[in-house]
């Protein structure tokens, strides 16, 4: 389980013009696909027509608000954003839609950015990145929430402290929940990640290094099975120019299963800006993709547990328009593309 990071989000909806968030439903070949195939290649999914979301459910604070997450406890939802006036700020929103926290909760104050959040099974664990006036570095904190709201942990846990800290994303196992983060230095960006237990301990002294390469590595994304985790994340490897999206299993002991990493998209031009879900029985990795000249199309491929690309690359969506920035969440067809 892991959150949902919502990119069609804030710097998007501030702007002046016209923004429609489509989705699209990718059904495993379980559902997709007859089972008498006559053949012995698995059935590939397949990919509903898009269709807009429905209207959004806006409430209004004073200032600048971006950066949406949100994860569900299995009745109701709690989603975060960073506020440029409070802070880290949530609010609670039932299955039905109704805002329970009109005003806001405010998780913790300071110049916050990149909220994402994970339910794990008694509460929501929220992390951020953090950093001073002088924005020469940022570290990253988190906070468990109640599905009633409280804070837990109104003094943030200090979560990773070096370098320069971004981009966190989050995702439970069953046992510890995962932080990934976007490090970078003088020379290039990489992904670490650390596990914190359910009391928000972290428990690894040092950081798991999933992808420390010289050419740069940024913008993780992060879910589990229920045992192991998938991290992906934008990676440069074949040029800041060409990046694309690689990834690599972390076991529930903190074990990189990948070491050089998993060619996930990598085809010519640009493949980018990943998000990653489980869907009961495969991981499905969607991402934005410039392959068919200047406007962004949405890609998704199939990781298994193993570690295996199964099947062909999936077009979610691809046409004139940019379709760009996908969010991706299990849902009861399998996995629920948004963009």
């Amino acid at each position: 389980m892991g959150s949902n990071r919502l990119r069609p989000k804030g710097r998007a909806l501030a702007a002046a013009t016209s923004l429609l968030v489509l989705s699209a439903v990718v059904a495993p070949p379980s559902v997709a696909a007859p089972p008498d195939r006559g053949d012995t290649t698995p059935a590939d999914p397949v990919v509903s027509p898009e269709h807009p979301v429905a209207d959004a459910v806006m409430g209004t604070r004073a200032g600048d608000q971006g950066g949406v997450a949100s994860a569900s406890d299995g009745d109701g939802f709690l989603v975060v954003w960073h506020d440029s006036r409070a802070g880290t700020v949530a609010t609670r929103v039932t299955a039905g839609g109704e805002i329970l926290d009109p005003g806001g909760i405010v998780i913790a104050s300071g110049r916050n950015a990149d909220p994402a959040v994970s339910w794990d099974g008694a509460n929501y664990f929220v992390v951020w990145s953090q950093t001073d006036f002088t924005r020469s570095s940022y570290q990253l904190l988190g906070a468990r929430v109640t599905s009633e709201g409280t804070v837990l942990d109104p003094d943030p846990i200090p979560i990773a402290t070096s370098r320069h800290l971004t981009s966190p994303a989050v995702a439970f196992n069953g046992t510890h929940h995962l932080v990934a983060w976007s490090g970078s230095d003088s020379r290039s960006a990489d992904v670490g990640a650390v596990r914190v237990d359910t009391a928000g301990t972290v428990v690894d002294e040092q950081p798991i290094s999933v992808a420390a390469r010289p050419y740069g590595e940024s913008d993780p994304a992060v879910a589990s099975d229920g045992r192991d985790f998938l991290v992906t994340w934008t990676d440069s490897r074949s040029g800041s120019d060409q990046p694309d999206v690689f990834g690599a299993r972390v076991s529930a002991a903190g074990e990189v299963l990948d070491g050089e990493g998993l060619a996930i998209a990598s085809a010519p031009s640009v493949q980018q800006h990943s998000a990653v879900a489980w869907d009961g029985d495969h991981y499905l990795v969607a991402w934005s993709d410039l392959r068919n000249g200047e406007h962004a199309d949405v890609f998704a491929a199939r990781v298994s547990a193993a570690g295996a690309i199964e099947g062909s690359e999936l077009t979610v969506a691809a046409g004139t328009a940019h379709d760009r920035s996908p969010s991706v969440a299990r849902s009861a067809a399998g996995a629920y593309v948004v963009w």
